[in-house]
């Protein structure tokens, strides 16, 4: 049921990149459900918790260990947790919007000049 939900907020999030969405949307349709949702929320989940553990240390004057930046292996786990339910179809969205938009920019440069 969760990939349904998925698929249907990204086909109605967008009008244009219908290609785009429909390959990513039998992917999805692949996976068992309920899949996408537990990872998402798995990957918020550690998202939150490395990034409260990391400021609650550095509250306290530590700096965390070996590690004296910010956790950004623990951040790339998460969004690739959280990427496939929420992330991967915001950035389809996105960039069938752009492919629409320079379509429509070069197909009236095109016709400006006379083609």
């Amino acid at each position: 049921m969760a990939t349904q939900s998925a698929a249907v907020v990204v086909k109605m999030a967008s009008s244009g990149s219908s290609s785009l969405l429909d390959g990513y949307n039998s992917f999805i349709a692949l996976l068992p459900p309920g899949l996408l949702t537990a990872m998402a929320i798995f990957g918020v989940g550690l998202f939150l918790w490395v990034t409260g553990r990391w400021l609650w240390k550095h509250r306290h004057g530590s700096q965390g260990g070996v590690a004296k930046g910010a956790p950004v292996l623990g951040w790339l786990i998460a969004l690739a947790l959280a990427a496939p339910a929420w992330i991967i179809p915001v950035f389809i969205i996105v960039f069938g919007g752009l492919v629409n938009i320079l379509i429509n920019v070069f197909s009236q440069i095109g016709t400006s000049i006379g083609g």
